[in-house]
């Protein structure tokens, strides 16, 4: 497990559609991350990437972690992403490191490795990754700074970030002494502009570019 890290990170949480859950979402972030810490909170009309770019272009910490507004984090989840993300002995060359993500019932996701266990750091790739809460690396010069704003709705604009991450030599990490869960993950999935940015996706990154496909 990488050490404790205490400098500041920027989190950024696009309010997709206030309710409950997003309230507990916040809630938890600020009970159970230790300062020094930015929330930066977007919400507009403009679709999901458009507003992670909004809060993306106002983070100045090296460190910024994108967030669901339905997922819960658990105490020193933030910091310990961080940490592992800037851990250049466990995680090489890395970009993204993201935790273990279950659903409301408690299960893991289909997204990363299931069955990783606590204290595990495991290398994943662009199929194997969720931006419903990444911690990453703010680049600039050297690769993308910004998700491409193509994407509609709430669904590939983070899988085209985490393609174009390994495309220039990135990597992507699953730290699994991180569990988060994320509450409405069933609601995001049945989202209607799933089809269309699978479509945008796929014609950007053709089979087997894109790094989903088995072909």
């Amino acid at each position: 497990m990488a050490e404790t890290y205490s400098g500041w990170v920027d989190i950024v949480i696009p309010i997709w559609r206030e309710s409950p859950a997003t309230r507990d979402c916040i809630t938890a972030v600020i009970r159970n991350t230790e300062q020094p810490f930015n929330l930066i909170l977007v919400s507009s009309s403009e679709s999901y990437t458009a507003n992670l770019n909004q809060g993306l272009t106002r983070s100045k910490s090296t460190v910024v972690v994108i967030m669901d507004d339905d997922v819960i984090v658990p105490s020193g989840g933030i910091r310990q992403l961080a940490a592992t993300l800037l851990d250049r002995a466990i995680v090489q060359n890395a970009a993204a490191v993201i935790p273990k993500i279950v659903g409301a019932a408690g299960l893991p996701l289909a997204n990363g490795h299931r069955n990783i266990q606590p204290g595990q750091i495991v290398q994943v790739h662009t199929h194997q990754a969720s931006g419903c809460c990444a911690a990453l690396l703010k680049l600039g010069a050297n690769g993308p700074a910004l998700m491409d704003d193509l994407y509609l709705g709430s669904q590939w604009g983070d899988t085209d970030y985490f393609r174009t991450l390994e495309e220039i030599g990135y990597t992507i990490w699953m730290d699994g002494g991180v569990v988060v869960n994320h509450v409405m993950m069933s609601q995001r999935a049945s989202n209607s502009r799933g089809d269309e940015n699978r479509k945008r996706y796929h014609e950007k990154w053709p089979p087997p570019s894109c790094g989903c496909c088995d072909v």
